[in-house]
């Protein structure tokens, strides 16, 4: 038992009064308690280890770098599946894996074949110094006459297109030329791929149809080929059947750039 007495202050009264007149207090300790009723706290939150990040247990969420048994904490849950679905992602990217979003959504991405280049073309868009377009004229036994720009398929002892463009021009017209620019593209589709037509804007600077030569001139299956000009600035140019479509279209609205570019570019 703890005996307590209560001060009563008075500095008239001796010290010796003032414990007498102090009255007693007597306090019993309670009887001990059972503790089953009573809810735990969760354990406090602990550092998760540094080294190599969070440490990830199915049955525990992380936090800002906390871990927590029994409470789910999503916002790093989602970070994980953030990472992980850029880690996916650049994989569909660069093949046919499956697109990851964010929680783990799956997205199957539909991978589309690749498109293969059966041939490659490369012509040539000749200006003489009188701004003339100089074009082929194409006669075959039985069909319209049409105009086309001098040029052909890539070859293997071509070391570029463009070097194929001056083989070309020196096989169908007897002609060289200076100055080439790449300037259009063209591609049609066959069964199992695409060709493909580079076209170059060039200056002309000689031509001497005498020098032809090449296979087109020795199968009269194939037609005629003859070298005629235009005059870039008239609208005859508009009237001819100018092949590709496409190109035709290209030349006539950009017949100044097509000039600037092949005559007066510095």
């Amino acid at each position: 038992m703890l005996t307590l007495r209560t001060l009563d202050w008075d500095v008239r009264k001796s010290e010796s009064e003032r414990s007498a007149a102090l009255p007693e207090i007597h306090l019993t300790k309670p009887p001990l308690r059972d503790h089953s009723d009573i809810i735990p706290l969760p354990p406090r939150p602990t550092r998760a280890r540094r080294r190599g990040g969070p440490k990830y247990d199915p049955g525990r969420r992380t936090v800002r770098g906390f871990a927590h048994s029994g409470i789910e904490w999503n916002n790093t849950r989602r970070n994980h599946d953030v990472k992980r679905a850029g880690r996916a992602n650049r994989r569909a990217l660069r093949g046919t894996a499956p697109h990851v979003g964010l929680f783990g959504m799956t997205q199957q991405r539909t991978s589309q074949p690749a498109v293969r280049i059966q041939r490659r073309s490369a012509r040539a868009i000749l200006i003489d110094d009188e701004e003339h377009l100089v074009l082929l004229r194409r006669t075959k036994p039985g069909m319209t006459p049409y105009w086309t720009t001098p040029g052909g398929g890539l070859e293997h002892r071509d070391e570029s297109l463009e070097a194929a463009m001056h083989r070309e021009i020196a096989e169908e017209m007897g002609a060289t030329a200076t100055g080439a620019k790449r300037v259009f593209l063209s591609s049609t589709a066959r069964s199992g791929g695409i060709t493909v037509q580079h076209f170059f804007v060039a200056r002309l600077t000689s031509m001497d149809e005498s020098t032809r030569h090449g296979p087109e001139f020795d199968d009269p299956t194939r037609g005629e080929y003859r070298a005629e000009r235009f005059d870039m600035r008239a609208e005859t140019l508009a009237t001819l059947d100018l092949r590709p479509a496409p190109l035709r279209e290209f030349v006539l609205s950009n017949r100044l750039a097509l000039l600037a570019e092949a005559l007066y570019a510095d």
